[in-house]
């Protein structure tokens, strides 16, 4: 009996710790194999406290409900087997936020990097460098007025008073293309770099 007290309370901290990972699985595992281990034992009632046990007149009369420690145990079982579950959807689910955080700035980085080798672009700022006045600057967001792939990418330098923009590019990572916006025209033309 004991060690099934011990299977239900390792089953119920590894749920509630279960939000952490895979670290509930220290708790839930051993909790599953004494539940396991708890199915071997011989059965006994275990005798619910609630209802009305008593004699009338010479015979004794009972009306508690019990249940057996042989359920309990599949109840342990399930309950660590759950834990296990819901552990294992929480490390995946954590897993994929971090990755898919890291994977943008991996391809809007490379979209700054492509965009900077241009040869437009690197003239550019070989003039900023050489003025002295200003300073050259790339910058990347999200491109908010087309569809959420693109990177839209701003090259301009950096006055102390004012910025003034050399031109806007768009970058694809799924196709690795970029695209250099005609201002005259306010259409997007491919850059072949």
């Amino acid at each position: 009996m004991k060690k099934l007290i011990g299977a239900y309370i390792l089953g119920i901290l590894s749920f509630l710790m279960a939000i952490t990972g895979f670290l509930s699985l220290f708790l839930s595992i051993p909790g599953l194999i004494l539940a396991i281990v708890t199915l071997k034992d011989r059965e006994k009632k275990v005798i619910i406290p609630i209802g009305y046990q008593g004699k009338l007149g010479k015979k004794k009369l009972s009306a508690q409900p019990f249940i057996t420690n042989k359920y309990l145990s599949y109840l342990a079982i399930l309950l660590n087997a759950f834990s296990i579950a819901v552990s294992l959807f929480a490390t995946f689910a954590i897993f994929t936020l971090f990755t898919a955080g890291t994977s943008g700035i991996n391809q809007s980085e490379n979209g700054i990097e492509r965009v900077s080798k241009l040869p437009e672009v690197v003239e550019f700022q070989q003039a900023v460098e050489e003025g002295g006045r200003s300073t050259f600057h790339v910058d990347i967001a999200k491109d908010p007025t087309a569809d959420e792939r693109f990177y839209l990418i701003q090259v301009f330098e950096l006055f102390p008073d004012h910025r003034t923009t050399f031109g806007w590019y768009r970058y694809n990572p799924d196709e690795q293309k970029i695209y250099r916006n005609d201002i005259v025209n306010d259409t997007w033309e491919e850059v072949v770099d």
